[in-house]
């Protein structure tokens, strides 16, 4: 984790959500990433709490957060560590996209796009993207067939 000379990160934290959530989300995306490893062990509380310029009862909260949710184990004396869990990367990748997939999803549906639009704007970004493979037409569903 690294941060900014004076030992604090620059976060900005969006006023819609609550900080211990918007930093939950953010070790979330760091592991999901792998730029926390499995079994890497976190900073103690008070010291995220001074890299994120928040109070150390919020970081509490935040490693709280992630012990509930199967990311984080603590053990006494030595610290909090990440899970040794090989398919924790990936369950946290497919958070990841199905949370940005929602929001982009709502975002079309505020501009009143319709389902057959919102493909066609995806699609025209994938064939612009250099970095996303061609993109398969879709298969229509067809009795028990479900859209690949």
């Amino acid at each position: 984790l690294s941060g900014t000379g004076s030992g604090m990160m620059k976060v900005e934290f969006d006023k819609r959500s609550p900080i211990y959530l918007q930093i939950v989300n953010e070790l979330k995306a760091k592991i999901a990433v792998g730029r926390i490893g499995c079994r890497e062990r976190l900073p103690s509380v008070r010291e995220m709490a001074k890299l994120y310029g928040v109070n150390p009862n919020t970081m509490q909260r935040v490693y709280h957060r992630l012990e509930r949710d199967g990311i984080c184990h603590a053990n006494r004396g030595t610290g909090t560590f990440v899970r040794d869990d090989k398919s924790l990367v990936t369950r946290l990748r497919q958070e990841m996209a199905d949370r940005l997939v929602e929001n982009f999803l709502h975002d079309m549906d505020k501009i009143g796009l319709s389902g057959e639009e919102i493909e066609h704007v995806v699609r025209t970004a994938l064939r612009r993207t250099s970095m996303i493979r061609p993109v398969r037409p879709l298969r229509r569903e067809t009795g028990d067939e479900a859209r690949v």
